[in-house]
């Protein structure tokens, strides 16, 4: 059913924010919904473990304070849905959980690349990424991804480990006159 599905990924996010509190130094997961994030929320907080969610609904100003704690340490692990995709910098952060799929290349870019940053104060720092939900399977890992010039043509193609990243057909609609407005997935 629906709600063991959504169970069991909430309890593959807690294992991979448990997991990553004793390996790593900071953790950002992408949630996809914010009952999702509200429970993994719960239980991290009932292990005594530091850790903040943002949304949409969250104030600029809760936010920015969020994110100084987070980067002092006072909070380790940030869970957020629909935001930090842009305009989140912490360069100390070096886990990234996935629990929201995309088959957006730039989306996906951009969740992963809130962890790319150097550490200033770490040389070695290694950034992880933990995917619970199949989108590396599907775009391929990031540091594969390439853009390339169209032979004999004028477009960009995206590529990565999986082959060719763009103008791949995600759905298909059919759309007849008598359901106007809606579109019916075909596939």
């Amino acid at each position: 059913s629906m709600e063991k599905f959504a169970g069991k990924r909430i309890e593959r996010i807690v294992q991979g924010i448990r997991y990553s509190d004793g390996a790593r130094k900071r953790t950002l997961t992408f949630c996809s919904t914010i009952g999702q994030a509200e429970n993994v929320l719960k239980h991290i907080e009932s292990d005594g473990i530091g850790i903040a969610m943002v949304t949409g609904e969250t104030p600029k100003k809760k936010r920015e304070e969020l994110i100084e704690q987070f980067k002092s340490g006072e909070i380790k692990h940030m869970v957020n849905v629909g935001v930090f995709t842009t305009g989140f910098d912490a360069p100390v952060l070096d886990t990234i959980i996935l629990a929201r799929p995309t088959m957006n290349l730039a989306l996906y870019y951009q969740m992963v690349g809130r962890g790319i940053r150097k550490d200033p104060d770490d040389d070695s720092k290694v950034l992880h990424v933990y995917d619970l939900v199949g989108v590396t399977e599907r775009l391929g890992r990031v540091e594969t991804i390439r853009v390339q010039r169209e032979e004999h043509g004028f477009r960009d193609e995206v590529w990565s480990e999986v082959g060719r990243c763009d103008n791949t057909e995600l759905y298909s609609f059919r759309v007849t006159p008598k359901e106007k407005g809606h579109a019916r997935r075909a596939n």
